[in-house]
């Protein structure tokens, strides 16, 4: 399959070298491997600044679940908790979600309005390796809030 990201690259499935998962993530980021490489510096710096700047916290895009379990888009179950994103709260309400160390299932669920997200952190990851939270409080971000990723 050919796919175009956002810097105009048409690449085939080849030219990504992570294996099927990142294959289906970055195509779904309209990214190729390139362009991510190439996006090193920015994303060293943008982490640099919520490492300085930033308060650790957890997103979520769409209300957390009442049940306190997310579903499991593997299997159809459900996870061990409530699935969440790392990310910093930066000033100004400016929020990075930290998507290096986890799957991009986040891209298929942008569209949803994002909650902060507190709660205790679980050992077990989620289906996408993405943290999972018990006993969780959300609230709403304001429509002013900025979400920006972290690749």
């Amino acid at each position: 399959m050919t796919s175009v990201c956002q810097c105009g690259h048409e690449v085939t499935d080849k030219a990504f070298k992570g294996g099927e998962a990142e294959v289906q993530s970055l195509r779904a980021l309209q990214i190729c491997h390139d362009c991510k490489a190439a996006n090193k510096a920015a994303a060293a710096a943008l982490r640099a600044e919520c490492e300085a700047k930033g308060t650790r916290c957890y997103l979520r895009y769409g209300k957390p679940p009442a049940s306190g379990y997310s579903a499991n888009g593997m299997t159809g179950g459900c996870e061990a908790g409530v699935s969440v994103y790392p990310a910093w709260r930066l000033p100004g309400r400016r929020y990075v979600m930290d998507l290096d160390d986890c799957c991009f299932s986040a891209v298929w669920l942008s569209n949803r309005p994002v909650y902060t997200v507190t709660g205790t952190l679980l050992d077990e990851k989620g289906s996408d390796g993405e943290p999972l939270l018990a006993d969780v409080t959300a609230r709403k971000l304001p429509g002013s809030a900025v979400v920006d990723w972290l690749i």
